[in-house]
């Protein structure tokens, strides 16, 4: 069971896209409340609603940059999920449970409307959300004397924010051994059904919940597909074609289709009302809203900037910055938020603005983010990488030199992977600039192992692009090399449409043709 189960009236939980406008349109309401207006954040919730229109924007990676930014109090907005409405499609999965002739419910919902409908059907269940919960689980799978059903809900529980997987970094990173073992018991013994599932995850990892590699040994699947889609999505497409021969696809409405399996087993068919409940939206939004309200006021004005840079915004992502900087008040300048935010606030501003110091009215803003950089370096060493970018580009080679060399001492201490991979991008990028591109090819493989291990396919991207620019300045062999080693990473990051990786690659590819001199088609 998917988001589809749950978006039934009247429970009419958002979708995982729904879900994700709700939350950058909270995070826009507590900001338009810091700043006393309105315009930046409209702009901005405007143009990442474009980029998630054309599908351009998945929501697990604005999961990651958010939890990047607030850490687990991240998870704390999915419980707002936790409604009590469920609807027919719940009713009749709980009846076809307490028939027995359901074998487990596997769900990749927050909600408990599965498990509230079970309790209200009189259907004696367990469930398992967690690791502890996963071990209980298979442990009494494997005894064979399991005398109740399990719910196994696979991404956590909404009332258990530490259990909850959301980001696209967790779901690189793998799942707990015994929830995968569990997923592969029930795979190799029984048919499945997916209901209301997206099967979105497949398309950037094949490998999610071994569905796809279970395709030999299972007895085969059904895949309901909403009657008024255009066909299956690419991550259902590839669930369907490794199953194929023992599959079976149909569009339709859930509600029928559940009503009538129920009928022809002659079970119950009474339900409640399909009527839309406006209220359970009004309450996720409400729930959403206390907990945008809750996060210090410069953690959610980066979370909004953030959004709005990766959604290929980077310009109204620091107007927006620059904004809070201006009204910021004096007591609110300390702490981890505000140390994030001169971090942002310097790094956008002088990407934004040094390449414009033809632009008078540009020069202030510069000055500003360059000495926020400055200000956080000793906390966080990245300040020294992207203020020594911006002394190069301004051509201070004097200046940026005891930026790079603190940088430099700092590549091989205990940092966090993504900060290493940061501080290899900066220094990639100056290195560029002075023309030391072997060296920056010699360390390569090494930046995108490290954006691996963290689970950050747009890092890798990152590492990716700009080992691209370094190898076109060399010559084509080698950029061609360069390519063959690096497409994967490519290849995996695709789906999130990262705009500075992507204009590091057509960078890239420009230089390489300017090196052939075909000039036109450089340009």
């Amino acid at each position: 069971a998917g988001a589809g189960v749950s978006a039934v009236a009247p429970s009419s939980l958002p979708g995982w896209y729904a879900l994700n406008a709700f939350i950058a349109e909270a995070l826009s309401m507590r900001v338009e409340r810091v700043l006393g207006r309105s315009d930046p954040t409209r702009d901005i919730l405007s143009l990442v609603a474009t980029q998630r229109t054309a599908g351009a924007f998945p929501p697990d990676y604005q999961a990651q940059i958010l939890e990047e930014e607030c850490g687990t109090d991240y998870f704390a907005a999915l419980t707002s999920l936790d409604v009590d409405t469920a609807n027919p499609v719940h009713q009749h999965i709980a009846r076809l449970a307490g028939s027995g002739r359901v074998s487990a419910l596997m769900t990749t919902n927050f909600d408990r409307l599965l498990e509230r409908t079970l309790d209200a059907e009189g259907v004696r269940h367990r469930v398992a959300y967690d690791p502890n919960t996963y071990a209980t689980c298979l442990k009494d799978l494997r005894s064979g004397m399991s005398s109740a059903l399990w719910v196994v809900k696979i991404h956590g529980c909404a009332t258990v924010p530490s259990s909850m997987i959301d980001t696209l970094k967790q779901r690189l990173l793998g799942r707990s051994h015994d929830l995968l073992e569990i997923i592969r018991l029930f795979l190799e013994r029984h048919h499945w059904l997916y209901a209301g599932f997206s099967a979105d995850d497949l398309e950037s990892d094949e490998s999610y919940l071994g569905l796809i590699a279970a395709a030999p040994v299972s007895p085969g699947l059904t895949y309901l597909r909403w009657i008024g889609s255009h066909g299956l999505r690419p991550g259902a497409q590839k669930l369907v074609d490794a199953y194929r021969s023992k599959e079976s696809v149909l569009a339709v409405e859930l509600p029928d289709f559940f009503a009538s399996l129920s009928a022809a087993l002659c079970l119950s068919t009474d339900t409640l009302s399909q009527g839309s409940d406006e209220e359970t939206v009004v309450q996720v939004k409400r729930g959403l809203e206390h907990w945008a309200t809750s996060l210090p006021e410069a953690t959610a004005v980066n979370c909004l900037a953030t959004i709005a840079e990766a959604a290929g915004q980077p310009r109204a992502a620091f107007e927006l910055l620059h904004w809070y900087w201006k009204d910021v008040a004096p007591d609110m300048r300390s702490g981890a938020p505000f140390s994030r935010f001169r971090a942002h606030h310097g790094r956008l501003g002088v990407g934004a603005g040094l390449l414009s110091l033809a632009h008078r009215s540009m020069t202030e803003r510069v000055e500003e983010s360059l000495q926020n950089l400055l200000r956080i370096q000793k906390e966080d060493v990245r300040g020294a990488a992207w203020a020594a970018l911006a002394f190069l580009w301004a051509g201070r080679v004097d200046m940026a030199k005891p930026c790079l060399a603190s940088v430099s001492a700092s590549m091989d201490g205990d940092l966090p992977r993504e900060v290493q991979v940061d501080l290899w991008l900066a220094s990639a990028e100056a290195l560029w600039v002075l023309g030391e591109w072997e060296a920056v090819l010699k360390t390569t493989m090494l930046a995108l192992r490290k954006a691996q291990e963290a689970g950050d396919i747009v890092r890798q991207a990152r590492v990716a692009g700009i080992a691209l620019l370094h190898a076109a300045e060399i010559g084509q062999d080698v950029f061609e090399a360069c390519l063959k080693k690096v497409s994967p990473a490519l290849k995996l990051a695709a789906r999130v449409n990262d705009p500075q990786s992507t204009a590091f690659v057509e960078l890239a590819y420009g230089r390489g043709l300017v090196k052939q001199r075909a000039g036109q088609v450089a340009i």
